[in-house]
């Protein structure tokens, strides 16, 4: 990812309020992880979906007034779940690695894993019975295992009945067997072990799986099809057969339907009536869903391999809808005033915000029915998102509150392979800035003036030099590193043209930026650092060795942030040079950082750490020029006391008033002269004679002249 990869030749870091030069704290794994795009399992349990995927469990829970499930926790793993089985109040999930993880279902949203047992053998399913586990091992027959808590599996019992043994049911003290060779065995297990065999279901065909229903036992044969089986006082016996039913996977059960889902279709099969089937088709989804009941019906949750998962109506049959509308991947992450924007392909732009605990929080979406977002800016109140389905840039006004954010004006942008958008500070003229629409073979330079709408200046091609890996400006010099391995410096005219002068062989490049009139650039396990005093002649000023490869950077404050495929990395550059302090996290395409958080996606998640709140970390308005500014206050919600920020552009007299709901003015923080710059103050919940105010939410409004800003927080005891 390029996008923010840069920095300028007279980096204005403006300190946050409070902020000291304490040494940065990275987590090893993140605090919090979410926007999970795909679930390779879900397992419903009451009102919640959990999903599961290489990348963590998810918690989602319905939502009857948006008719949604949101996400309402997440963790992080470090497996890839083969299989994922609910026994009463525990969850298991079978690994790759033939472990199995005991998830507590009882608490639910929280997450808690109750421990995890390695048995020592392969195998192609497990049930869990009290304290007995169960495996099928293929050829290698039925094995049992007691469990003494969930850390130990002791190996207690096996068997070599059957030929082919797979699944496993066990149904009031009854463990039924899948031999896909010979059909359906019983073994009683009242007692501990495997009990003793009773008598078997022979099935002619294959088998694939089984559901018990009632009595009846539908068996999925590996061929197209479906037998229904009993066991009678002796030995069981096949009762019906269905053969209408295509590329059968999985079956599932409500109260008056099988449902057997194959590749691209469902089968609804009428319990009663076994041969009254409604056939549905599917869109791909993967079969390893579940049935959830939600106040009017049930439906089938299915994992979409765009991201998130879709829900069949099986009551209506109507149209499937989204139950919880995540394609992917994510493609831009955005920190701005406490506040994170998200874009993906097929996503609309998404708003979070951070508690108390910087826990993020659904904030709102903008403009729901745009999506396909290949990157995303913010300067001030003005939010701008490329969108190449629709080969246009958006610029979106008022963006301060969200839910009254408004589509002011776009421009066509040629979209074909455009990766990102870039802004860029004042550096031409005091009237204008730069959005930068950076594509493979080259750069789109639009000119946002104070007033008027954004146009295209010039379009910057590089020939046959090689698809644009990463690129770097300092003022009007321009710095590009492509796949044929050449480093370009190129200078920006006037009329916005641009000169070459410097062609140079390096190594392969991931990323770059500049930084105090040196190009810092990311190659492999190293750092090397150009000075370009003349830019014509690039000189190594030194290397640094790297703990961890890079492929995106940032520079916030005295700080250098780094993200890789083996997770981050935190450089200190107060000695003007990247000096290591500390690396940690998880694995990362590209990043953003914003006062106290790190938000790090690898694009199918997106990573949230907690820095040290009195960690040296500049808020420099994206590199962008002071301006009058409210932030919103930190914390928030808060229940003591809460910081108000704000930033002014001249020195001026500054009027910052808490109000209630009813417009009341509660508090009177500031109503003096200041100086340009940042300041703060810190409201503690308290009226103009001291007495504390009562919860709810209160609104701080900021006058400096005729420019007005209001923001809202909420005060919680």
């Amino acid at each position: 990812m390029m996008r923010r990869n840069l920095t300028y030749l007279t980096l204005l870091l403006v300190s946050v309020v409070l902020a000291g030069s304490v040494k940065a704290s990275l987590p090893a794994e993140p605090d919090y992880s979410f926007l999970w795009n795909r679930f390779d399992r879900l397992i419903a349990v009451d009102s919640f979906v959990v999903g599961v995927s290489g990348d963590g469990v998810v918690i989602c829970q319905y939502d009857s007034g948006e008719e949604v499930f949101v996400q309402v926790n997440q963790q992080t793993v470090d497996f890839a779940p083969v299989q994922m089985k609910r026994f009463g109040d525990v969850i298991a999930i079978n690994t790759e690695l033939n472990d199995i993880l005991f998830l507590d279902a009882a608490t639910l949203p929280e997450i808690n894993f109750m421990g995890e047992v390695s048995p020592g053998v392969a195998f192609a399913d497990f049930v869990l019975d009290r304290d007995n586990l169960y495996l099928s091992t293929w050829f290698d027959g039925l094995w049992s295992f007691r469990l003494s808590d969930y850390q130990t599996a002791q190996f207690a019992d096996s068997s070599m009945k059957g030929i082919l043994v797979t699944q496993l049911e066990v149904i009031n003290d009854t463990l039924y067997v899948l031999d896909e060779y010979n059909g359906i065995l019983r073994y009683d297990v009242s007692a501990d072990g495997l009990g003793s065999f009773i008598d078997y279901l022979y099935v002619p065909l294959r088998a694939a799986s089984f559901l018990r229903f009632d009595s009846i036992f539908s068996i999925a044969l590996k061929t197209n099809g479906v037998l229904f089986g009993r066991f009678d006082a002796g030995d069981g016996e096949i009762i019906d057969s269905l053969f209408e039913v295509p590329n059968l996977r999985r079956i599932f059960e409500t109260d008056t339907l099988l449902v057997m889902a194959g590749s691209r279709s469902l089968s609804l099969v009428n319990k009663n009536n076994w041969h009254e089937v409604l056939f549905v088709e599917t869109y791909g989804e993967g079969t390893d869903g579940d049935i959830v009941w939600l106040d009017d019906g049930y439906r089938l949750a299915l994992p979409d391999p765009e991201g998130g998962f879709t829900l069949y109506d099986l009551d209506t049959n109507e149209l499937p809808v989204s139950g919880l509308s995540r394609p992917g991947p994510i493609e831009d992450v955005l920190l701005y005033d406490n506040i994170l924007f998200t874009g993906g392909r097929a996503n609309p732009v998404d708003l979070y915000d951070f508690d108390v605990d910087g826990r993020p929080e659904f904030l709102s979406t903008i403009y729901d029915g745009l999506r396909d977002v290949a990157g995303v800016e913010r300067l001030g109140d003005s939010l701008f998102v490329l969108y190449p389905q629709l080969n246009r840039i958006v610029l979106y006004s008022g963006i301060s509150d969200p839910d009254h954010a408004y589509l002011e004006s776009s421009v066509i942008a040629d979209s074909l392979a455009i990766p990102e958008l870039y802004l860029v500070d004042h550096q031409f003229a005091d009237t204008a800035r730069f959005l930068l629409a950076v594509k493979t073979d080259g750069i789109d330079a639009y000119v946002i003036p104070d007033s008027g709408d954004v146009y295209l200046a010039q379009t910057w091609r590089f020939g046959s030099r090689g698809r644009l890996e990463s690129f770097a400006i300092d003022g009007s010099l321009l710095f590009m590193a492509t796949n044929k391995n050449l480093l370009l410096v190129y200078r920006i005219n006037e009329d916005f043209t641009i000169e070459e002068l410097l062609e140079t062989s390096t190594n392969p490049v991931r990323t770059m930026l500049t930084h105090n009139g040196r190009l810092v650039v990311f190659e492999g396990y190293q750092i090397t650092i150009y000075d370009y005093g003349n830019p014509t002649e690039l000189v190594i000023d030194s290397v640094v060795d790297l703990p961890l490869p890079v492929l995106d950077a940032v520079i916030r404050g005295q700080k250098l942030y780094t993200v890789g495929e083996e997770g981050l990395t935190i450089f200190d550059l107060t000695s003007g040079y990247p000096v290591f302090e500390e690396s940690g996290g998880k694995s990362g395409r590209f990043l953003d950082v914003d006062d106290r958080l790190i938000a790090a996606s690898n694009g199918s998640r997106i990573d949230i750490y907690l820095l040290d709140s009195s960690t040296d970390v500049d808020d420099d308005e994206g590199g962008l020029p002071l301006a009058f500014h409210l932030r919103q206050n930190y914390p928030n919600p808060f229940n003591s006391s809460t910081v108000i920020s704000y930033a002014i552009d001249h020195p001026a007299r500054v009027v910052l008033i808490v109000y209630n709901l009813l417009g009341q003015a509660v508090s009177t923080l500031v109503d003096d002269r200041q100086a340009y710059g940042d300041h703060a103050r810190i409201w503690d919940g308290t009226d103009e004679s001291g007495r504390a105010v009562a919860s709810g939410i209160y609104f701080y409004r900021l006058t400096v002249d005729d420019q007005i800003a209001t923001r809202k927080m909420v005060l919680l005891k």
